[in-house]
């Protein structure tokens, strides 16, 4: 639809003998600078399938056969740093799959330990190594993958519940690692350590409601919604009946869950491309010990493993103003320098955790350089 007026910019037919249940992730697919778009299917015959399209002209550019439904739609990281995006996406057949964003071929498969993957995955670095994990939930299961497919470690929701909406990824208890929060079935609000599923708390809304039939089925939001200095969790749940509709309830919850340092869990599948990624692509790789320089690059940043300061060095005269921004693998915003003056920058780490930065310059001109490095004390 064209935003400034809401007409139809133009429709397609995806599969006639479906529904498309999942959000369009929008993502660079073929590195042509424009986002592209994927959907998948639910079809009535189970002939399922993932579909890529051209934003540009709306042209297919793959599909991937599932054959089981698709209920929510994927996550977007580089886990092999080939500068191409993966996608990860669930099934009713308790599989995830891992595809390749530039032409539809498989990466990986991760087929979990019985029921269904219907929430969206989410993707962050919850051990703190640098390195970009899954977290999905299936069954009765809440599992993290490591960025190959295997197994990390999983963890088994209380009274064999579920968790729909998949997870919210955040540093909720202030150790400047990620954890984990989600919402069960049965009323529960949930929050596990990132590094090893171990529980940090649990809320039970269903028994501050009064009702065994209260559920929540949906994921939450996170963040500090009334600037006391301690982190949110906003939640909705009820009970739904049809055609008895006269029998439903609900209530939304606020929960202060005291200090962390996040980031933010805004939306669900965490921002409004649907990636579900805090290693936003194309910072979600490996490769990250390389110290290499590139005599064609337009930043050149030094040394990398860095003790206590990085250098930014731009070795072509610049014609253009720029800002220079720095965050942390968990999407944590570190710095902000706006049209800093000087050739080289240099920036001090005296202060700086441990861990895996990520860096980008924004050219005045609309020209983005980005780069990662190394904290290590």
């Amino acid at each position: 639809m064209n935003g400034e007026d809401g007409s139809e910019a133009w429709e397609i037919l995806v599969d006639d003998n479906s529904w498309v249940q999942t959000a369009p992730t929008l993502v660079d697919l073929n590195s042509d600078g424009q986002l592209d778009f994927v959907v998948a299917t639910w079809n009535f015959d189970y002939l399922d399938s993932v579909f890529a399209y051209n934003g540009a002209d709306q042209t297919l550019m793959w599909s991937y056969p599932i054959h089981d439904h698709v209920y929510h739609g994927t996550a977007v990281a580089d886990f092999d740093s080939d500068g191409n995006p993966e996608l990860l996406i669930g099934s009713y057949n308790d599989t995830l799959y891992c595809i390749n964003g530039e032409d539809g071929t498989t990466d990986w498969k991760y087929k979990g330990p019985g029921g269904y993957i219907g929430s969206p995955a989410s993707i962050g670095d919850v051990d703190a190594d640098g390195i970009c994990e899954v977290v999905l939930t299936n069954g009765y299961k809440v599992s993290v993958l490591e960025n190959d497919g295997t197994l990390k470690w999983d963890y088994t929701i209380p009274e064999f519940s579920s968790a729909f909406r998949g997870v919210a990824l955040s540093d909720v208890n202030n150790d400047e690692n990620l954890d984990i929060v989600f919402c069960s079935l049965k009323g529960k609000v949930i929050g596990l350590d990132g590094l090893d599923g171990a529980e940090l708390w649990t809320v039970d809304l269903a028994d501050h409601y009064g009702d065994p039939l209260f559920e929540l089925n949906h994921a939450p939001l996170i963040v500090d919604f009334d600037n006391d200095g301690n982190l949110d969790v906003f939640v909705v749940g009820g009970h739904a009946e049809y055609p008895d509709i006269h029998l439903n309830f609900g209530r939304a919850y606020m929960l202060s869950i005291g200090p962390g340092s996040g980031p933010d869990w805004l939306i669900f599948q965490h921002d409004i491309r649907r990636q579900s990624s805090l290693c936003p692509f194309p910072f979600a790789g490996v490769d990250l010990m390389e110290e290499t320089v590139d005599e064609f690059a337009e930043v050149l940043l030094y040394p990398n493993p860095a003790h206590s300061s990085i250098t930014l060095e731009f070795p072509h005269e610049i014609n253009s103003k720029y800002n220079l921004t720095i965050f942390r693998a968990n999407g944590q915003l570190i710095q902000l320098k706006e049209n800093p003056s000087s050739n080289p920058i240099t920036v001090a780490l005296a202060d700086w955790a441990n861990g895996l930065y990520f860096y980008q310059v924004q050219f005045f001109d609309g020209n983005i350089e980005r780069g990662k490095f190394i904290v290590e004390h």
